[in-house]
């Protein structure tokens, strides 16, 4: 074979500039304080927002979707169903609703929270007196997806996180999964939890914190 025509079938392969990490789509504790310290000072609202999320490992739309009704409290046990999605797109911010299904099967559950979530629950509830939804803006309208990830982005360096975290209201249901993953919860009882039937990012994230775990166990027994 001509080496011209060998020359037009190589194909050179490039280093990437920047190598994705897992560590990257979730914050580490100091970065989490960091972001939510920021939140609360600039924007209390996005603040407890965001704290919800990361508190019951909810999506965006999950979050901001959900309704008051949708809060179950008793003396045994206190949880929120989740059963749809904030229906933004396309639709004008007055017609905003909640759709009837979630974006997956999996992603119907009942998802148990602890007490600083009922706070944030009973704080949120508060600003949001004439709203059927739990979180609203001032003017008592569902929280627009472009517009929190926008303010999180923007001020990304003010929040102190390093360039190439994935910053989006995402990475707090990604944090989510990383905290019980160093409490040792089962994969499969996460997954349940944050409605992943399966998920490559999680089984990452999973796999990611409790190697860290192993040699952190490794290191300590020089100790012995």
């Amino acid at each position: 074979m001509p080496a011209a025509n060998t020359l037009e079938k190589l194909k050179i392969k490039y280093k990437p500039k920047y190598e994705e990490k897992i560590a990257d789509f979730f914050l580490e504790q100091n970065e989490l304080e960091q972001v939510m310290g920021f939140l609360k000072s600039k924007n209390y609202r996005y603040y407890l927002l965001c704290q919800w999320l990361y508190l019951n490992g909810l999506r965006f739309a999950e979050g901001a979707g959900m309704l008051k009704s949708d809060m179950m409290l008793s003396d045994h046990r206190g949880y929120c169903i989740v059963d749809g999605n904030l229906d933004y797109h396309g639709n004008k911010v007055s017609e905003q609703g909640k759709t009837k299904e979630t974006k997956t099967k999996a992603g119907t559950r009942e998802v148990d929270i602890n007490s600083r979530a009922i706070e944030i629950y009973k704080e949120a509830c508060a600003l949001s007196a004439n709203s059927d939804f739990i979180f609203t803006t001032k003017n008592g309208t569902p929280i627009p997806p472009n517009a929190i990830n926008s303010f999180l982005r923007n001020h990304k360096e003010e929040m102190g996180l390093p360039k190439n975290k994935r910053v989006s209201t995402h990475i707090f249901r990604h944090t989510h999964i990383s905290k019980l993953a160093e409490l040792e919860v089962p994969l499969y009882i996460i997954q349940r939890r944050v409605g992943h039937s399966s998920s490559k990012i999680t089984e990452k994230i999973y796999l990611h914190i409790t190697e860290k775990m192993k040699e952190k166990t490794r290191n300590l027994l020089e100790f012995l």
